[in-house]
């Protein structure tokens, strides 16, 4: 989170990655898990149907937490510019699901996910990302930092006008209240109960895993919320 200049050191790296895998894997389960909660069921059990796309993919982590949310065999393909991630991400899934092959391409609807990538490669990059995989659901989680908030706004934008419906955190598809706001953002909190032996991880490396604030947006082709919250500002 750091140095992010320095990005391509771990990217390289065998064992800076499989440190990397080590940490956000056990705390990236949680997390996905906490903001599945958050989407109407009726969308999240048609989102166990699609084809999981891991944009931006790392070691896998997300796509590990998401197989292991749903609690069954899942269809995932992951896209990451990384070798050394990609043989990471290999290793894992073939070591844990032996019978149950990454996908190279999509098969029926795809839900595309976008786990701290959006970030990294800005809106524009995203949003053409978007365009050519032709997704019917999507779901972001980002840092939720005022850095980024803006570039996030370009993608919604960008979503709207694609034809996306937002099921998650605007109520409706009006510009963004906070949109020119100085000094406000819009993200999300959760607090997350880590393991013991994460948590003392944390502790050693001064990392807090329990308090994490992110950017978390929902869009949607085909499933429109017949129940849309208001959120308290």
């Amino acid at each position: 989170t750091q140095n992010r200049d320095r990005i391509s050191d771990y990217l390289k790296d065998e064992r800076l990655t499989s440190a990397y895998t080590a940490f956000y894997l056990t705390t990236n389960m949680p997390k996905l898990e906490a903001v599945l909660k958050w989407m109407p069921e009726a969308w999240t059990e048609q989102l166990k149907k699609s084809t999981f796309i891991d944009l931006g993919a790392g070691p896998g982590t997300f796509s590990l937490a998401f197989r292991e949310w749903a609690q069954m065999p899942v269809k995932v393909m992951q896209i990451e510019t990384s070798a050394v991630m990609r043989e990471q991400a290999k290793k894992i899934w073939d070591e844990l699901y032996p019978n149950e092959n990454l996908l190279q391409k999509p098969e029926g609807e795809v839900f595309l996910f976008f786990g701290h990538s959006a970030n990294e490669m800005g809106a524009e990059v995203a949003l053409r990302y978007i365009k050519e995989l032709k997704p019917d659901h999507i779901l972001f989680i980002e840092p939720g930092t005022k850095d980024f908030f803006p570039e996030m706004l370009k993608i919604r934008d960008g979503l709207i006008k694609y034809g996306f419906n937002i099921l998650f955190p605007c109520p409706t598809a009006d510009e963004c209240p906070m949109k020119n706001s100085a000094t406000d953002w819009c993200h999300q909190f959760i607090q997350v109960r880590q393991e013991n032996d994460v948590e003392r991880l944390s502790q050693i490396v001064r990392k807090d895993r329990r308090n994490l604030p992110l950017t978390v947006q929902a869009f949607s082709k085909t499933f429109k919320s017949d129940n849309p919250t208001s959120r308290v500002v």
